[in-house]
């Protein structure tokens, strides 16, 4: 099998970001100062973005699940019969 030179699958693959005039750039002709610094400052704020969502959901998790065991708790010294199920807090002052 005779391939030509320069078929398609010759081609070297990068990024998605890289063109193809970027891939086949020469090394002594460099590429100009501050490349893909606006998809790595993009890509930086995606990150930050997404760890930020991933907080907010793990801590709005934990929140629903302490009110569930909270009124599950309650609700099973109830079904129990008990009268004092949710005790008063004296320890601190009442709001006024």
């Amino acid at each position: 099998m005779n391939q030509d030179v320069g078929s398609p699958s010759d081609k070297p693959r990068g990024p998605s970001w890289q063109t193809w005039a970027d891939a086949t750039r020469p090394a002594d002709h460099p590429p100009p100062a501050g490349f893909n610094k606006w998809d790595e400052r993009v890509r930086d704020r995606q990150n930050i973005a997404a760890a930020i969502v991933v907080v907010l959901v793990g801590l709005t998790t934990w929140y629903v699940l302490d009110q569930l065991h909270t009124s599950s708790r309650i609700l099973a010294c109830m079904e129990a019969g008990h009268r004092n199920c949710v005790p008063l807090d004296l320890g601190r002052p009442a709001g006024r």
